[in-house]
């Protein structure tokens, strides 16, 4: 049976094709007998290009479908033991390590129910907490609300804590005497809020993902796949003590073992409001506040896998490389290298002829690749949504409708070609030249990118986290999101398991 969300992409793909063939129909068929076929191809050209605002709406409406449908998301928060906590709160001497360690707690899922219910009860204070703030109240507490349920909360809360650590543990985390107890609600968010962190674009969702052992780590590899030896019996008795590397598997120039390195980079994301704003808004803007901050993050990550280049000048003008020294800001380009950096390091990068895309363009791009793109299920296509519209037009493009029930194996799936997914994000650059890399001319070209998902690999570090902060002076409230984490490619950098169709015209 079919959810809403599939009946919703399978219409809009329907009404799509549709429209489209209908266009066809009427500038080719009916035309025929009064223009040549030249004159045919170029009424087709003139429809592509000028392709009425409805349809471009429809598309934007298939893409936004495809992300808000909630059963494809990557879970970006770690799993750990109690045991774990209790053990290191034992070992824990300064208040820094304390609270690292209870803002850790605070962020990690676990499969007991106490430890969801202690983190729902500290989530919903320090939001409570907050709008408190917002409001002016700067010494407002929970543990003495007027609200019998916030009280409630506050006592359940504060017997939780008291269950999983002991006091002298909560007063090195939150730097304050025993009296102060009251005091001792975070302002970090718990995983329970992690529904707003979960990454919720077309692509990420749909390469591996992992919670890190650190957040340094060398992840072992093969480089190499050799043969044995024949062997027959040796039956002379050396006369030195024999060399085994004439016999080996491997040569020096083959060795079967390698490593990737994943070293965590940060992103954060800042949204900074007054009180003035939150008062004069008619939606709960603390919620909005935090979700947006979330989804920052998620943006940032999507972004950055395929557009990301750590080395200076990069592949794109537009990258910067500058650091804003007070703030720590940089781009979130350079944290990553991403997929189209990948593909101009192996030399793979294809262009089509005409500025729009073909079958064979497909095929070759899939060919170039080798053994990476055998496995049709292991390679996705991904497109802006221009690149989109261009492919609709290959014949061989099998829509949603055509695929049925397969759609659902790939998250945002809105089609497959030579029988592999088709995803859209807007993350698909639509500002290239036609060189496919954006640069200081003309850049008005989009591309096609397909890559082999098992070679990329997201290490997540510790999840998302979100902190608030305030800055009295100004009447200013900060809601903060920090993400930590590494995208590698689990392949040498020669290796070719991504491409990239260039010079498709935006319409």
């Amino acid at each position: 049976m079919e959810t809403p969300i599939e009946e919703r992409l399978v219409k809009i793909q329907r009404d799509i094709s549709e429209q489209w063939d209908a266009e066809k129909k009427k500038i080719g068929a009916d035309l025929t007998e009064r223009y040549t076929r030249a004159e045919v191809d170029e009424r087709l050209g003139q429809l592509k290009t000028n392709l009425d605002e409805d349809l471009k709406r429809k598309v934007e409406e298939l893409v936004k479908a495809s992300h808000e449908d909630p059963r494809y998301r990557v879970d970006l928060v770690p799993r750990r033991e109690f045991s774990f906590y209790r053990s290191m709160a034992k070992t824990s001497t300064t208040q820094e390590d304390s609270w690292a360690i209870y803002r850790d707690f605070l962020t990690s899922h676990s499969d007991q129910k106490d430890v969801e219910r202690f983190q729902y009860l500290s989530s919903r204070l320090a939001i409570i907490s907050l709008g408190a703030r917002l409001a002016g109240k700067t010494n407002y507490v929970a543990a003495a609300s007027k609200n019998i349920q916030v009280r409630k909360w506050w006592h359940e809360y504060r017997q939780l804590q008291m269950d999983f650590f002991p006091d002298e543990f909560y007063q090195r985390a939150f730097d304050t005497q025993a009296t102060a107890e009251a005091l001792w609600v975070p302002d970090v968010l718990g995983a329970d809020l992690m529904r707003y962190l979960e990454i919720r674009g077309a692509v990420l969702p749909n390469i591996r993902s992992f919670q890190l052992p650190a957040a340094l780590w060398r992840c072992p590899i093969t480089l190499a796949a050799g043969k044995a030896h024949g062997f027959r019996e040796v039956v002379v008795a050396p006369t030195t003590y024999p060399d085994p590397t004439g016999a080996q598997m491997y040569d020096d120039s083959s060795a079967p073992f390698g490593r990737v390195t994943f070293d965590v980079a940060r992103f954060r994301s800042v949204i900074i409001s007054t009180r003035e704003f939150i008062e004069e808004s008619i939606i709960p803007m603390i919620e909005w506040t935090i979700g947006e901050a979330m989804d920052g993050i998620r943006r940032a990550a999507e972004d950055t896998f395929f557009n990301g280049d750590k080395t200076s000048p990069g592949i794109d003008s537009e990258t910067s490389y500058a650091a804003a020294s007070a703030t720590g800001r940089v781009d979130n380009k350079i944290l990553w290298n991403g997929v189209r950096r990948n593909a101009s390091a192996s030399g793979i990068t294809l262009v089509t002829g005409g500025g729009s895309t073909g079958f064979d363009d497909l095929v070759l791009a899939k060919q170039r690749c080798g053994r990476y793109a055998i496995e049709p299920s292991d390679w996705l296509w991904c497109c802006s949504p221009a690149s989109y519209l261009d492919l609709l037009d290959v014949g061989e493009f099998a829509t949603v409708e055509k695929i049925g029930e397969r759609a659902t194996v790939v998250t945002g799936q809105v089609g497959a070609i030579l029988g592999s997914p088709v995803v859209v994000s807007e993350y698909v650059p639509s500002n290239v030249s036609a060189s496919g890399y954006q640069t200081t001319s003309t850049n008005n070209t989009t591309v096609l990118i397909g890559f082999h998902r098992p070679s990329y690999w997201l290490g997540n570090w510790r999840g998302i986290t979100t902190e608030t902060d305030r800055q009295a002076i100004v009447n200013q409230d900060y809601v903060y999101a920090w993400y930590s984490a590494d995208l590698q490619k689990m392949r040498a950098e020669s290796e070719k398991t991504e491409s990239v169709i260039i010079n498709i015209a935006v319409a």
